[in-house]
C-alpha cells in the first residue's frame, strides 16, 4: 500500500477512499466479514462475496 493510499483511507475510510480512488478496492480483502477478494477466499477455502454486495459503492 502507497502512503496516498494509506492517507485516503485514513482520511475517508474505505468507502470514501474507493470513490476517490477506484483502485483501493483490489487492496480490500475482508468487509463486513466477508471475503471479497477472489484470490484470498480461494486460497483459504472461504466463499468469495462480490464486494459490492458489501460495500456502499459500486465496485
Amino acid at each position: 500500500m502507497t502512503l496516498t493510499c494509506a492517507r485516503e483511507l485514513a482520511d475517508y475510510g474505505v468507502e470514501g477512499a474507493i470513490e476517490r480512488r477506484p483502485d483501493v478496492l483490489g487492496g480490500v480483502n475482508v468487509r463486513g466479514g466477508a471475503v471479497v477478494l477472489a484470490a484470498v477466499a480461494e486460497a483459504h477455502g472461504l466463499t468469495y462475496v462480490d464486494a459490492s454486495t458489501v460495500l456502499a459503492v459500486a465496485a
